[in-house]
């Protein structure tokens, strides 16, 4: 079965399904680099807040538990 492309050319169906395939996997590809970078960030957030706090707060001690 063929379709035909926006410039009026014929597309096969496997042609198809194999844009398709490549466009989720490009799609996939930028979802996880941008929850690995979120995740990384979060990270170094939560790193300064509590170093902020080590120095600022508690005077660079252990605090007492």
């Amino acid at each position: 079965m063929n379709d035909l492309d926006i410039n009026g050319q014929f597309v096969s169906q496997f042609e198809t399904q194999s844009l398709m395939q490549d466009l989720r996997h490009i799609i996939e590809q930028a979802r996880s680099h941008v929850a690995v970078t979120a995740n990384y960030e979060q990270t170094m957030m939560y790193w300064h807040i509590g170093e902020r706090i080590n120095r600022d707060v508690l005077g660079n001690q252990r605090a007492e538990y």
